[in-house]
């Protein structure tokens, strides 16, 4: 945001302050000041009149001038097109500094040159603010200008100092020049004279029609002027606009743009007799081709917010008019738009046609609601300072935005206790009425203040405080350290146990990687197995491959693992730990993808990962954390992302806990193995277990029987080992050395052969107790799976 010292100093007293003191305090108070800018640096100018203007003997484009400087005639040889006997001119008199050097006398071509006659270019004045013939020739001064007057910068408005600031995202409101006002007028203390605006109508219209279909527009107002002249800006409106980095295209136009200058609020402006009806209506549901004021075309989208007459696209709201409804020199008749957008589709909009200019930028940061009439009346009042009217209509007026003034409610010591001070009521007071908060109660400590229209920004007690931080400064608050309770650092439980899977898995070869949170639709949508709870959806994406919380780590792991195939690395197990936030619940969830081979040593390639390795990391991790395998239980489960006959669904006391297998070989975009595993840590860290207890090794021999029993195919082989375990206590383990399906085996039923250890703590078992063990395995496994014994 640029801000112009001389146009400033119209509204707020700077007399007696300097360029660097006013960029210091504002910077200071938050407003950062990024660059104290010049217009013109030049020197030694002066006023002059060529008296004389002859061709050149030696040139066919250079002309030998006498000019009259009032105390000298100075003979100054220049090439400008149009320089002519009796214009006035910016005469850099010998001596004179300018940016592109020092004046010298010298002889151009056998003739004498005493000074040299300036364009404003020459003088520092960018060339995007001036027209073609301002350029390529001299400047011609008008009348006015008095020869010999040497205050030649100060009347060209070329004296000004522009602060570059740099704001905030919650300063929007200072993108006002009349609020940069207010905001010095307060630091500084300074009287602020803010222009009036009175209505000025001289009719009521009540034909013209205005008004919103769309949530995204609550508020459009606007006023007729009627019998205008569009022409050339005064002098005073050129020099305010350049100095704000914006160019002068005719009264009207430029009248718009200061408007927008000084209250913050973007206008725009219709020819009213080329509306195809008597009506303005802001539509979202528009989809057509639209020429721009920039000659471009532009195709409009549904959502984009577009005002219309008769149902066709006028302007694009909040970002650029149409041609078709354009201000030319002809115009006699326009509309006054003031109007209200919704930040978020003006910045879609903007964004997607690449249409960013001041006034979308604006609507995007915000602003003040509550000036629609100021902005409107001040508009007319100025117009007729600029151009003839014949009549000005009543403001017409759609609005269903609530105007109620905003009321804080604070305290002294929340002030104080925030921001570790103690400032009397009286002091906390000065400064937030110097602020433009208005007390409406208060007993001395607690207190009531109307927030001013304008401070869009301050919505609760916390910026209240903050007000009173900024004004007073951080080096008039005492520094003292806060009284903090002394706490005991460290890991929480369930981050401890993460480093103890952490440290298993990579000292076992596998690789921890940290992917994205957010991700595209499909990707969200894939893998919801263990977490099918719905998502967040993020509404203002930066991009649609970033739109979607994730709920489910698999996706993620796999483009990783992908990435990785891409570029040559075949063999690899990776894993990640990460928080799944979903609407219903919040979890922590471990993925691993194993691709390709196993090393045996350095690069020795073995055998391919399988099913049976993520099987291991599940049993280990159980192990770790002492969990009963009689609580575990492994269950088939029907996808279209896991191989159906290499998979399974892990249940730790009937609650789902992980899945894992080979990716469906149709998901798989490589020939190389991969294998997948994602678990509920939460699940697990929430599961109760029994410590661990220190049981001496027995002294006592143990003793094995081998089980080959006949069961049904769909029985499995976890639930025959925990009814054997449960048969009786002296049973210390139990194993499958085989399983067997073929000859001389029913088709429906499979072998499978167990290993089962009896052991004492503290005698040598008999035959009968193994005997015992023996017939209640027999008869257990029977009444509970119809299993048959073999012989």
């Amino acid at each position: 945001m640029l801000v112009s010292l001389n146009e400033i100093s119209k509204y707020v007293d700077l007399n007696g302050l300097s360029k660097e003191e006013i960029a210091s305090r504002l910077t200071f108070s938050g407003i950062e000041v990024e660059e104290i800018k010049t217009l013109s640096s030049a020197t030694n100018l002066v006023v002059g009149k060529v008296i004389s203007c002859v061709n050149h003997p030696n040139s066919d484009h250079l002309h030998v001038c006498k000019v009259d400087v009032k105390d000298e005639i100075l003979d100054i040889v220049c090439g400008a097109p149009n320089c002519k006997e009796g214009i006035k001119v910016i005469v850099a008199k010998v001596g004179a500094k300018l940016p592109n050097g020092e004046i010298k006398a010298g002889e151009i071509r056998g003739c004498k040159s005493n000074g040299m006659l300036c364009a404003l270019n020459e003088l520092g004045v960018d060339p995007k603010y001036l027209k073609e013939e301002q350029i390529k020739g001299i400047e011609i001064l008008s009348d006015e200008f008095e020869v010999g007057d040497t205050d030649i910068l100060h009347k060209l408005g070329l004296d000004d100092a522009i602060l570059d600031l740099s704001l905030l995202a919650n300063r929007s409101d200072c993108y006002s020049l009349f609020n940069v006002s207010r905001e010095l007028g307060a630091l500084f203390n300074r009287n602020v004279n803010i222009l009036e605006a009175k209505d000025d109508s001289t009719y009521v219209d009540n034909d013209f029609k205005v008004g919103s279909l769309t949530p995204n527009c609550k508020e459009f107002s606007v006023k007729i002027v009627k019998g205008i002249e569009v022409k050339d800006s005064p002098s005073w409106l050129k020099n305010c606009l350049r100095s704000e980095g914006i160019r002068s295209i005719n009264n009207i136009v430029d009248l718009g743009n200061y408007i927008m200058l000084l209250t913050g609020q973007p206008i725009h402006m219709y020819d009213y007799d080329k509306l195809t009806k008597k009506e303005l209506i802001v539509r979202d549901d528009i989809k057509e081709k639209f020429v721009a004021l920039d000659e471009k075309e532009y195709q409009i989208n549904e959502l984009d917010l577009c005002v219309t007459s008769s149902s066709k696209t006028m302007c694009l709201g909040g970002i650029m008019g149409g041609l078709d409804s354009e201000v030319t020199s002809s115009t006699k008749n326009i509309v006054i738009e003031v109007a209200n957008f919704n930040h978020a589709s003006i910045r879609k909009t903007s964004s997607r046609l690449g249409l960013i200019s001041d006034s979308s930028q604006r609507f995007v940061k915000g602003i003040n609601k509550d000036q629609v009439d100021y902005v409107l009346n001040l508009t007319t009042n100025l117009l007729k300072t600029l151009s003839n009217v014949d009549s000005i209509s009543n403001i017409i007026k759609y609005d269903e935005l609530n105007h109620d003034i905003k009321v804080i409610s604070c305290s002294v010591d929340y002030i104080n206790n925030r921001l570790g001070t103690n400032f009397e009521f009286s002091k906390v007071k000065e400064v937030l009425e110097l602020l433009y908060f208005k007390f409406i109660e208060s007993d001395g400590n607690n207190f009531k203040v109307e927030v001013p229209n304008f401070r869009i920004d301050v919505e609760g007690k916390a910026d209240l405080s903050e007000e009173i931080f900024r004004y007073i400064g951080l080096d008039t608050i005492q520094p003292t350290l806060p009284f903090m309770e002394t706490t005991v650092g460290g890991k929480s439980k369930d981050e401890q146990k993460q480093d103890v899977i952490c440290s298993f898995l990579s000292n076992n070869g596998l690789y921890r990687v940290l992917t994205y949170t957010l991700v595209n639709q499909k990707m969200s949508e894939s893998f919801k197995i263990l977490n099918k709870s719905e998502g967040y959806v993020i509404k203002n994406p930066l991009t649609e491959d970033h739109k979607y919380v994730r709920t489910n780590l698999l996706p993620s792991l796999i483009n990783c693992a992908i990435y990785n195939l891409n570029h040559q690395n075949n063999n690899f197990g990776i894993y990640e730990i990460s928080n799944m936030d979903s609407i219903n619940k919040n979890e922590i969830h471990l993925g691993i993808v194993l691709v390709g081979k196993k090393y045996k040593q350095d690069k020795i390639v073995g055998e391919s990962y399988s099913y049976f390795d993520v099987k291991g990391i599940v049993d280990t991790i159980l192990d770790m954390f002492n969990i009963s395998s009689t609580r575990v239980k492994y269950t088939r489960f029907e996808t279209d992302e896991f191989h159906p006959n290499r998979s399974a669904l892990v249940l730790l006391d009937n609650k789902p806990l992980c899945v894992m297998g080979d990716i469906y070989p149709t998901k798989k975009e490589t020939k190389e193995a991969m294998i997948l595993l994602e678990m509920n840590l939460s699940l697990l860290f929430a599961t109760k277990s029994k410590n661990i207890k220190f049981e001496p090794i027995s002294n006592y021999p143990q003793s094995s029987r081998d089980y080959a029993f006949l069961i049904d195919d769909t029985v499995n082989y976890i639930d025959i080992k925990n009814e054997v375990k449960k048969c009786s206590s002296l049973i210390k383990e139990v194993g499958v050395f085989d399983i067997y399906k073929g000859k001389n085996i029913p088709s429906n039923q499979k072998s499978i052969a167990l290993t089962v250890v009896f052991e004492s703590n503290d005698h040598t078992l008999k035959e009968k107790e193994i005997e015992e063990a023996h017939n209640k395995i027999v008869e257990t496994l029977n009444k509970k799976f119809n299993v048959s014994l073999r012989s």
